[in-house]
């Protein structure tokens, strides 16, 4: 009696299925990758729309759309809500190591003592905060070396300068300490009110929409190129609440004639 041929797979078969299947990962994990990303951009941004959101009940319950809590975990502890909306999902130490998710040139990028001045985990920094505009040593400590803003100039502009708009420049000092220092709050307030002092036109207000007061910079591996800041790779929430996708150097993409200086 003849025997039937058997109905297994050949070795030529079996490494034909193995390639495709190969081929198929190798096209689907990038794929999966970058929907994965994207996943936690959107619920990045999700985030900082809750914040903007508590801020805004915040400022009704206080009276005034210039009045802004000192600390995001102070707020979201008076509602009785949950801090996780302060941790970004690409945040691998989940808002506990104060140097991740920014690059680390010094100067507008040391925000690590707004991180230390919270009462619990967080990614994202809150510059309508109370604390003094300065750097903290890089062990993290809670100390803060001030910054001196009485001859600021932190970028070139075309055609005059970042102060020299005697608006702002007379604003900036009078939000000013004997020792030429100021809180983030009211530095902020001055540049929000008038738009650093620059052409095309001197004086005049950022827009709200465009006016980051809350940023998240863990969706960027920062080199410390300086190339980095015209790049659009910072989230962020709004004066106004909306959120958005702004450069680092956000300045100049609202107005191109503010210039930053290379060191």
């Amino acid at each position: 009696m003849a025997q039937r041929p058997s109905a297994g797979f050949t070795l030529i078969e079996l490494l034909v299925v193995i390639s495709i299947i190969a081929i198929l990962a190798g096209l689907l994990i990038p794929a999966i990758g970058i929907a994965r990303t994207s996943a936690r951009n959107t619920q990045c941004l999700s985030n900082l729309r809750q914040v903007g959101i508590a801020v805004l009940a915040y400022q009704a319950d206080e009276g005034g759309d210039e009045v802004f809590p000192d600390t995001l975990s102070g707020l979201f502890a008076s509602y009785g809500e949950s801090p996780k909306v302060l941790i970004c999902p690409e945040d691998p130490s989940r808002g506990v190591d104060k140097d991740s998710g920014r690059n680390q040139l010094g100067e507008w990028d040391n925000y690590e003592h707004l991180l230390n001045r919270e009462s619990s985990p967080i990614s994202i920094f809150w510059e309508m905060s109370d604390d003094l505009i300065g750097n903290s040593p890089p062990n993290n400590s809670t100390a803060v070396t001030p910054t001196n803003l009485s001859d600021f100039s932190g970028a070139v502009v075309k055609p005059s300068g970042w102060v020299q708009n005697i608006d702002f420049k007379n604003a900036l000092l009078s939000v000013l300490d004997a020792n030429g220092h100021t809180t983030w709050e009211k530095y902020k307030m001055v540049q929000k009110r008038y738009g650093n002092g620059v052409a095309p036109a001197p004086g005049a207000p950022f827009p709200g929409d465009f006016f980051p007061i809350l940023r998240c910079f863990h969706h960027y591996e920062w080199t410390g190129d300086y190339s980095e800041d015209t790049k659009k790779k910072v989230n962020a929430m709004s004066w106004n609440g909306s959120v958005y996708t702004c450069q680092k150097k956000w300045e100049n993409q609202v107005n191109s004639d503010i210039e930053f200086r290379d060191p």
